[in-house]
């Protein structure tokens, strides 16, 4: 929207604590770097009526997002973005999920590690601000919720983190 912008790119998963220097995502089941497809992700269902707006992959066309995307580092690489002129992200409590596929369950600890870029182009610290990005885990056993795993509120700078 005119207010910013929030995407992610080069989603990975692996077995195993994330190391402490980032290093090249493997191709297992949950990476993604978007230049292809969409990968094992998705938007959830509409009648799931998880969210409000969808992720779109997309890649620097229509200027409403990131001027290149992480992985090619220029502006013919694909990354995920909340689809563009979307009137309900204006409204406070908009949600847009991002969805991988099921994992196999594991006793061990798991890393997932991704890109994000959170801009925002007006700092108005008195009306709407950009929003957050959130990392949750849900187990599929009836009655767990999802637990959340991280989070980040609003501007973070023009560029790939």
């Amino acid at each position: 929207n005119q207010f910013g912008n929030i995407a992610v790119d080069d989603i990975s998963f692996r077995p195993g604590p994330c190391p402490v220097v980032p290093q090249t995502a493997a191709k297992d089941n949950g990476d993604c770097n978007f230049e292809e497809n969409m990968c094992n992700w998705s938007n959830p269902a509409p009648q799931d009526e998880l969210d409000d707006v969808d992720w779109a992959r997309q890649y620097y066309y229509d200027q409403s997002g990131p001027t290149i995307d992480h992985t090619r580092g220029d502006g013919k690489g694909y990354y995920m973005n909340l689809l563009p002129n979307t009137p309900l992200i204006l409204k406070g409590g908009t949600r847009g999920w991002l969805v991988s596929s099921r994992f196999q369950p594991s006793p061990n600890p798991q890393c997932v590690s991704f890109h994000y870029w959170m801009y925002e182009r007006l700092i108005d610290p008195a009306g709407l601000s950009l929003g957050s990005l959130r990392v949750y885990v849900r187990l599929i056993k009836p009655g767990k919720p999802l637990s959340p795993l991280w989070r980040l509120y609003n501007h973070q700078g023009e560029r790939w983190f």
